[in-house]
């Protein structure tokens, strides 16, 4: 196997692996924000308090900043749950549940100025926050976020990789065809450009290859735990591509192609 192929298969294989690291990235932040979705806190409302006093509450609250979403729940919905939760089955004439809005914030800053703004309210019986499943999100975020720092400083390492394997291969190519032939204009030539096409070519391939590897497994995946949210290709595809996009253009331009095009 000549130098050109061997590199050719390195550089496609180093872009699969990127590919797959920065996959892992995207799926992990995306995880995470998933997680702070969840954050919410619950209002009881009194007793007098009907759905379309409920509604005008609710529109108030999406003008804050720190709300990211309300539901009007019902207390026959929080009586269903309450059942759910407690696996028994009580009779529906002893439900005391009130009717509630479930209210999404965007982080736990938020709880605070929240609470403020609901307190005037006199529609409101009581607010509860669930403290236990807000440290255990919180938890969650926190060792995801490690794991992505380890995830992004491997994605980091093979890219630094892949740049020094190509800088070898460019040197290798440049020095075979121009020291061996000193005298060969033709060979001078093909030295100035000879790696930078095949480099693209192996970008590609590598991650195209990883792409549709990814969306094969990822549907095997999901039948064995449906619950499991992972990215769609598509949903990688954009970002894949703008930093597939970006590194090329580094590549295209750096000062160890420029200077040969200029020797």
């Amino acid at each position: 196997m000549n130098n050109r192929k061997r590199s050719f298969i390195v550089l496609a294989i180093s872009f699969f692996l990127f590919s797959f690291f920065m996959s892992l990235m995207l799926n992990i932040n995306h995880w995470e924000n998933k997680l702070k979705e969840s954050y919410f806190l619950t209002v009881e409302l009194k007793g007098n308090v009907n759905e379309e006093r409920a509604n005008i509450l609710e529109n108030k609250l999406l003008k804050e900043n720190e709300v990211r979403g309300v539901r009007y729940m019902t207390k026959d919905e929080s009586f269903r749950n309450l059942q759910r939760e407690l696996g028994i089955v009580i009779p529906k004439s002893d439900n005391a549940l009130p009717n509630s809005l479930i209210i999404y914030f965007n982080n736990t800053n938020d709880i605070d100025k929240i609470q403020n703004f609901l307190e005037p309210e006199d529609s409101i019986k009581e607010i509860f926050v669930d403290s236990d499943f807000i440290t255990m999100v919180e938890s969650r975020i926190e060792v995801l976020k490690a794991i992505n720092y380890i995830v992004l400083g491997i994605t980091g390492a093979i890219g630094i990789m892949i740049y020094f394997a190509f800088k070898g291969f460019v040197d290798g190519e440049f020095y075979r065809l121009t020291l061996l032939n000193p005298n060969s204009n033709r060979n001078h030539i093909r030295a100035q450009n000879v790696n930078v096409l095949p480099f693209t070519g192996a970008s590609l391939v590598g991650t195209l290859v990883f792409l549709n590897l990814y969306s094969f497994l990822r549907e095997i995946i999901l039948n064995y735990v449906p619950r499991l949210y992972l990215l769609t290709g598509n949903e990688l595809l954009l970002t894949t591509f703008l930093i597939l996009i970006g590194y090329n253009l580094f590549i295209w331009f750096t000062p160890m192609v420029l200077n040969r095009r200029e020797k």
